[in-house]
């Protein structure tokens, strides 16, 4: 059957084959390398700045790197300094950029605040304008009654300085 298909008849399936290969390729390259690229480049015109995009990775490569050299080396010791040690990309980018700076998971920007009054502003928000991230499960469970001290009594004023204290994490993308 094969043998008696003309040339031009086997050239239409290979043309619509490369058609459809060709469009995904534009599409994952608009989607991968275009758009993270020129959102790096809005939000570095807004103040946002931060560790720039790599092609499909982000700076999740950075990320770990800067994590196992972190865990290499023992902590120097004893100290309840702990945070630049499991979040060494954090405490470091937090040095380099200042408190509120974005990177880059995959194709996806994050925006990571650590000034109390842009986290509150975020957490207040009623359009639900910002979609933010859950870093902390534990946060809402019997694990933080242990971290504020009993004489505060009420849930509110618990929600308050938990809140207060957190690292506030924004995906910039829905």
């Amino acid at each position: 059957m094969i043998d008696n298909l003309t040339a031009s008849q086997m050239l239409i399936p290979m043309a619509l084959c490369l058609g459809f290969l060709g469009a995904a390729l534009i599409i994952f390259l608009h989607n991968m390398l275009l758009k993270p690229l020129l959102l790096q480049r809005r939000l570095n015109s807004l103040g946002a700045r931060g560790p720039s995009y790599k092609f499909f990775f982000g700076n999740t490569l950075e990320m770990k790197k800067l994590r196992q050299a972190s865990m290499a080396k023992p902590m120097s010791g004893l100290s309840h300094d702990i945070y630049p040690r499991l979040q060494p990309h954090l405490s470091a980018w937090t040095k380099t950029y200042g408190r509120n700076f974005t990177f880059w998971f995959g194709p996806r920007p994050f925006l990571v605040l650590s000034e109390p009054n842009l986290v509150k502003e975020v957490a207040a928000d009623r359009e639900k304008a910002y979609r933010k991230v859950e870093l902390f499960r534990w946060r809402n469970s019997r694990v933080q009654c242990a971290l504020i001290s009993r004489k505060q009594k009420t849930q509110s004023q618990r929600n308050r300085q938990i809140s207060a204290a957190d690292i506030g994490v924004v995906d910039l993308i829905d």
